[in-house]
């Protein structure tokens, strides 16, 4: 199952009277980032005594932090496969907020084919997701659309694209966006158009 991973390895030193975080003292304040314009802010806030605007770049920091740890890559922990014969290993794979939110969009295409369908098959998503993608083959070459329509072998058969599908739909699972079945379904929970909605 996919499980998200943040590292955040802040060492916070808390003055319980003013109930700011000190620590960011300790870092760089280059005005060349946002990051950085928002910590020599808070550092001069504190220099003048602004105790109310201290906190409130303090809080924009900690929100930004977040959002960039989010806004370009969610990081996974696959849990290794355990088969006959082998070593049970992790395996990391990172998918950009681009690709969720193509998926996201391919299921609500998906829906909105079928409205009456309370489950969405993968193969489904899959069609959507390579028309949106304009994904033509696999990685061994093999075209994934003939005159008859999707080539769910060819994609389902990819060590790439299909486990790649399954690491997305697992993030949106996780995310409570869709309930996706190990049997090839997903359930749409909440509609929404943006992962990031939902990050905040």
């Amino acid at each position: 199952m996919a499980k998200e991973i943040f590292e955040r390895n802040f060492e916070r030193e808390i003055r319980h009277n003013e109930n700011l975080d000190l620590s960011l003292f300790k870092k760089k304040s280059s005005a060349k980032t946002y990051q950085g314009w928002i910590i020599g802010q808070f550092k001069k806030a504190i220099n003048d005594k602004n105790q109310d605007v201290a906190k409130i770049l303090e809080t924009c920091y900690y929100k930004y932090v977040e959002f960039d740890e989010l806004r370009s890559t969610a990081r996974l922990r696959i849990a290794g496969w355990k088969g006959k014969g082998e070593i049970p290993k992790e395996i990391k794979r990172i998918i950009s907020k681009k690709e969720v939110n193509l998926v996201i969009h391919a299921l609500n295409l998906c829906r909105n084919a079928s409205p009456d369908e309370e489950k969405i098959k993968t193969r489904d998503i899959a069609r959507e997701y390579c028309i949106l993608t304009d994904l033509k083959e696999n990685g061994n070459n093999r075209e994934l659309f003939d005159k008859d329509g999707f080539i769910w072998e060819n994609f389902f058969g990819d060590r790439q694209l299909h486990p790649h599908l399954v690491d997305i739909l697992n993030i949106l699972d996780y995310y409570c966006v869709i309930h996706y079945y190990r049997i090839g379904k997903a359930q749409i929970l909440k509609k929404i158009m943006d992962i990031q909605l939902i990050l905040k």
